[in-house]
Formats: structure tokens, sequence, C-alpha cells
């Protein structure tokens, strides 16, 4: 019995690490890499094939017509992994993630995503917005 104040001092500190956020204060809402919009689920697929069936879900075109240009990991600067939404806020820590560019009707889209999610579209790619590929 006497490891059970250790042990529960211990359970605090996870707990309250654990939710803990760092965002823009007061009700602003903090988006997480570690949760993906509410019309995205979470993939365990492959997500450069995801990225080519959402293009062709969006366009029109034919996957078969998609070209990949760029598959790469990255590690992303922080939760809007390159691909910050204007007035939000997001968590604060590096996320290792992907990149990928695809080709389609002459013009080309860029998605983003963090391993063990889907990847999105991201229309407006912040050049800074990792800090390498991964593993560099």
């Amino acid at each position: 019995m006497i490891h059970f104040p250790l042990a529960a001092l211990a359970l605090v500190a996870l707990v309250t690490s654990t939710s803990c956020s760092v965002g823009g204060g007061g009700s602003d809402p903090v988006e997480s890499a570690a949760t993906p919009p509410a019309d995205q689920p979470t993939s365990k697929g492959d997500p450069t094939a995801d990225a080519v069936a959402d293009l062709a879900a969006h366009t029109g075109v034919d996957p078969a017509d998609v070209q990949v240009v760029l598959q790469e990991d990255v590690t992303w600067r922080n939760g809007a992994l390159g691909c910050a939404k204007p007035g939000s806020s997001y968590v604060q820590m590096l996320v290792e993630g992907y990149r990928i560019v695809l080709r389609a009707g002459g013009r080309e889209y860029v998605y983003h995503g963090a391993h063990g999610k889907p990847p999105f579209r991201c229309d407006l790619p912040d050049p800074n917005g990792a800090v390498g590929r991964a593993g560099q």
C-alpha cells in the first residue's frame, strides 16, 4: 500500500498532461492532427490510393488518369499539417506525416496527412509547413 500515493500522483500527472493543449486560448477550438475532420474517417489504407480516390471523386477524373508526381514522408511543424486555415488554432508539436502531389487534367493537386490518418487536399500549402523529410 506504500506505493499507492505515487501511483495516484502519476495517474493525475498523466491525465493532466494529456488533457492540455496549445491553442489560441479562450474558447477557440484547437485542431489536432490526431483528430481528423468529422467528414474524414480514420484511414488504415494506403494514403496515396485514398488521395487518388478523393481526387477522382471530386473532379470526375478517372482514377487511372491520375498520375502520382510525389509521395514523401515529412515532419510537419504543427497540427495544421502544412495547411493552416485562417483563424484556426493548432496543436504546437512536430507531427510525422506525408505529402502527396497528384497530377490530373494538366493540373497538380497537393494532399497532406499525418501517419495513420487519411489524406486531405490542401489548396494553399504552406511552403514552410514541414520541418523536412521524415528521418532527416
